[in-house]
């Protein structure tokens, strides 16, 4: 889940078991107030005291929980053990970055599918696993391992999550070629521009792919 609409149900989750919580609470608090020959009232303060320490704990527990399950995802994936690393470094990052259009309905699958492994590689490009940066090949396993396990995650069922992994299994791959390759031939586009203009904004490009 993810979004408003995942917002929307935590709330309600939250709503729900905090209700349940401080019935609880506030029925043992009159039972013990009676039991003692105190007037319920005076005691009220503890009772909305312990209702607003169940809320956030119930809502802490809930965010915890979400979370732990796309971890959970990653380790049950295909991945190996330094992917499986590299994914669950830049899962939140990329988790947080496509949750603005994933639940989106002006925005088609395709584009969903394609600005999400975006924010992958974009995440990606910084990452690193034992204070070593992933290669090519590694970076195109996780981006497409990923990708599918924050769809699942993100977009609730009544949303089209199935309609948009079905998609995301024909497409996603091709898809991440295709901008892979894009990457490279930009890359030598300006690389052959800052040759033929400028020695020094060759070398300036250099250093700052390096720096990556």
């Amino acid at each position: 889940m993810g979004g408003e609409e995942a917002d929307k149900k935590i709330e309600l989750t939250i709503r729900e078991h905090t209700e349940k919580a401080a019935d609880a609470v506030e029925n043992k608090v009159e039972e013990l107030a009676a039991a003692a020959g105190v007037d319920a009232s005076a005691v009220k303060p503890i009772i909305e005291e312990a209702t607003a320490v169940a809320t956030t704990v119930v809502a802490s527990g809930i965010k915890e929980l979400t979370k732990k399950m796309g971890l959970e995802m990653i380790s049950e994936s295909s991945l190996t053990e330094d992917q499986k690393k590299l994914a669950a470094a830049i899962y939140d990052s990329t988790k947080t970055a496509i949750q603005g259009f994933i639940n989106d309905p002006s925005v088609n699958n395709t584009v969903k599918i394609t600005k999400t492994l975006g924010q992958i590689i974009k995440q990606l490009e910084n990452a690193q696993v034992d204070g070593k940066k992933p290669n090519g090949g590694d970076k195109k396993a996780v981006a497409i391992q990923l990708g599918r396990i924050l769809i699942k995650e993100v977009m609730p069922d009544d949303k089209g999550e199935k309609e948009v992994l079905m998609v995301y299994d024909l497409i996603a791959e091709p898809t991440l070629e295709a901008m892979i390759e894009v990457s490279r031939v930009v890359n030598v586009a300006v690389q052959e521009m800052a040759t033929k203009c400028c020695p020094g904004l060759l070398e300036l490009f250099k250093r700052a792919k390096a720096a990556k």
